[in-house]
């Protein structure tokens, strides 16, 4: 992996562990991709774009099953960036739901008759219990 070719060179490259980080927690390592997420802010806790680690920590926790710890984290990156706002509140919600913090909610339709074909907008979709 190219990545871990760049902490070859450098081990001290915060922007390589974050990406790190990301690509393990996409393939499901989440231990890996959070210990390489940490190592990320140990080495650049001032990043300006430290919303993009904190996203990437929010998912490791949340497919590790850590849905409280997975909340708290995608709510730092919220503070910070409306880029990552939408995945971030997805994540929120899911991990609340899944916690029981929040009730699941109840589709007036299904997806196909709202027509929404498979790209479901569950704002469009949904409404609270």
């Amino acid at each position: 992996m190219l990545i871990d070719r760049a902490l070859e060179l450098d081990e001290n490259l915060a922007v390589a562990w974050q990406r790190s980080g990301r690509v393990h927690g996409y393939a499901g390592d989440s231990e890996r991709a959070i210990d390489s997420l940490k190592r990320a802010i140990r080495l650049e806790p001032l990043d300006p774009r430290m919303f993009l680690t904190q996203s990437a920590m929010g998912f490791a926790h949340f497919i590790a099953g850590r849905d409280d710890e997975a909340a708290d984290w995608a709510e730092m990156a919220l503070r910070v960036s409306g880029e990552e706002a939408r995945l971030g509140a997805t994540w929120i919600a899911s991990s609340r739901m899944r916690s029981g913090r929040a009730r699941r909610p109840t589709f007036r339709k299904s997806p196909a008759e709202a027509g929404l074909g498979e790209e479901v907008d569950m704002r469009r979709a949904c409404r609270p219990d």
